[in-house]
């Protein structure tokens, strides 16, 4: 944060290693990371992909519930000056998708504007929303004719000082560059989008 303050948060798993998460944990540090607070659970069992991002005073912790490529998304928020988390909420719009999912701010301050990106499964087609002035906007669904995501997650990036916002996935594609859909030899590329 601006103030020097760091935030983590992480998803474990059973010892046993049945991959099922036990939930999500969060700490943080005041004093650059020489000390930390004790472990807090933010989210039980079944939950993952935990994403810890500062937008405005706010910060949030955003998930997933879910498989890999059925997954719901879920926050809680806490304000930058206080301890308190607000109680889980399922982000609007956000049922459907395959995980990893994109979550990026830019600008700083009361100007920032949380980014989240994900994927249909079904289609490969992108979903969108914007967290401005204490509200998630509508999901906008954006479907890619080329180098689509057959639903194997993404990334998304900003500029801080603000800027294009920036996706990347990888998509399965056959030996020529073209979208592959039946049993030809397939290969992962890399495509960005902006």
């Amino acid at each position: 944060t601006p103030e020097g303050s760091l935030h983590l948060a992480w998803a474990e798993t059973s010892i046993s290693g049945n991959q099922v998460p036990q939930g999500i944990f969060y700490m943080n540090s005041t004093d650059g990371g020489l000390t930390w607070s004790d472990p807090l659970v933010l989210a039980g069992p079944g939950n993952d992909w935990p994403r810890v991002v500062l937008s405005g005073s706010q910060i949030h912790l955003l998930y997933a519930q879910g498989s890999t490529d059925r997954a719901t998304l879920w926050e809680r928020t806490r304000p930058l000056t206080g301890d308190a988390w607000s109680p889980a909420a399922r982000i609007p719009g956000w049922n459907e998708i395959s995980l990893p999912f994109g979550a990026t701010v830019d600008g700083m301050g009361e100007q920032s504007s949380l980014h989240l990106v994900g994927v249909d499964p079904e289609d490969g087609s992108y979903y969108y929303s914007l967290w401005h002035e204490n509200n998630w906007s509508s999901v906008e669904k954006v479907t890619q004719s080329y180098g689509r995501n057959p639903g194997r997650g993404l990334l998304a990036t900003t500029r801080l000082q603000g800027g294009k916002l920036v996706v990347a996935w990888l998509s399965q594609v056959d030996e020529n560059g073209s979208q592959t859909t039946g049993a030809a030899e397939k290969v992962n590329q890399l495509f960005i989008n902006t």
